[in-house]
């Protein structure tokens, strides 16, 4: 249809019919924005001589309070599922449990992101059900956050595993898998493709060296040498000179090995400089984002592994009591509960407004005796101020008529 043939009562129709045909309040609001603008700009364009989308009032859904154990863990509930949370699935329930970030934020988390040295977190991006990242929706949801030592822990954990040599236990499993988890990480050392044919020869000094590594032997691996000669590789009279073959190959893997342990040695993983500064903190098995039904679905084994159900009336059996998104309501909870201020929240949270977070968690914000307490006590005074300023009145001398 022509611009020039709209109405409001056509753009009000239409509005109705997306409620009607199942549309969320909040879908189809979204959807009049987008028609109010495009009128808008046709209207400045002079395209259109007025904007018949105006007077259409839009009405979006209440903001749902949420209620502690019904949409948000308690706080032994959460110290459950750390504690019980699968090693897969760790340091993602860690981290979310305790800064707050939104699902698609943590999906879209670099290792750029992440500040060591200053024990911080930068919200920059996030990632949209497609897996196609982009920045946040609106500018409040890029921030600064505090890493707590609870998730720089499981975050150099995270780090150190990515960069730590992997042993598969099989020579089939070599060069196209550690290319794949190298797209992961960023860097690992490259084990070469051991056929059958060499393996008599080679093989057991590639696992004599990932032995000594994974048992943080390390100067056993700086001291290892080639120890014998034979017809695939001569010895040389100065070791660690060869030029090519699967000996200067073995001594390459020894030299990659070194390496991944000086950057995972301490705290010299601050540095970081062995992986991608793009790779992400927490990808898939292809080193991509993170489907959102894959989350959940590792969200639910912590929650089963930590007897954090619910029965569910139809089937009789116990289920996973809450979804991906309370463990952020959690982190809402617990500040308020340790006493931080509304707009320390929507800041951590990173709200739009102020409203937002009133509205979602402003019934958390306690209370207290001593609330009561002050109010009762600033009554009193005002009353007693006003009870003054009678009685000076009344005790002025009066003047002679």
């Amino acid at each position: 249809m022509k611009l020039s043939q709209l109405t409001t009562v056509i753009v009000d129709d239409f509005y109705d019919g997306l409620l009607r045909n199942g549309a969320t309040r909040n879908l189809a609001a979204d959807v009049m924005v987008i028609i109010k603008a495009t009128l808008k700009y046709a209207q400045r364009r002079h395209l259109v001589a007025q904007n018949v989308a105006t007077p259409i009032r839009i009405m979006r859904e209440a903001y749902k309070r949420k209620q502690i154990d019904v949409d948000i863990p308690r706080q032994d509930e959460a110290s459950a599922m750390v504690e019980h949370a699968p090693d897969r699935w760790r340091a993602f329930i860690v981290t979310a449990l305790f800064t707050g970030m939104r699902p698609c934020e943590l999906r879209a988390l670099n290792w750029q992101d992440i500040d060591f040295p200053k024990r911080t977190i930068t919200v920059l991006r996030s990632a949209d059900s497609q897996g196609r990242i982009h920045l946040p929706k609106t500018q409040a949801g890029q921030r600064i956050l505090p890493m707590l030592p609870q998730v720089y822990e499981v975050l150099k954990q995270q780090a150190q595993d990515a960069l730590k040599p992997i042993t598969y236990g099989h020579l089939g499993f070599r060069r196209v898998n550690e290319a794949m988890l190298a797209r992961r990480y960023g860097r690992m050392p490259d084990k070469p493709i051991v056929t059958n044919h060499s393996v008599l020869f080679y093989q057991k000094h590639f696992d004599r060296l990932e032995e000594l590594a994974n048992n943080d032997e390390w100067d056993a691996v700086r001291a290892w040498t080639y120890p014998g000669s034979n017809k695939y590789g001569p010895k040389p009279k100065v070791p660690g000179t060869w030029t090519g073959g699967w000996v200067a190959r073995l001594y390459k893997y020894k030299e990659d090995l070194l390496d991944a342990h000086n950057h995972t040695a301490g705290d010299n993983i601050l540095d970081l400089t062995a992986l991608k500064k793009d790779a992400l903190v927490f990808p898939n098995y292809a080193g991509k984002v993170f489907h959102l039904c894959t989350l959940q679905e590792g969200m639910d084994a912590t929650q089963t592994a930590a007897s954090v159900t619910k029965p569910n009336l139809e089937t009789g059996r116990d289920e996973p009591k809450y979804s991906l998104y309370a463990l952020r309501h959690f982190f809402a909870s617990w500040r308020i509960d340790c006493g931080d201020r509304p707009d320390q929240i929507k800041e951590l949270m990173g709200h739009k407004s102020i409203k937002i977070t009133y509205d979602t968690y402003g019934h958390l914000f306690p209370r207290t005796e001593e609330d009561y307490t002050r109010m009762a006590t600033d009554a009193a005074r005002l009353l007693a101020t006003k009870t003054r300023q009678n009685a000076t009145i009344l005790d002025m001398p009066q003047r002679n008529q």
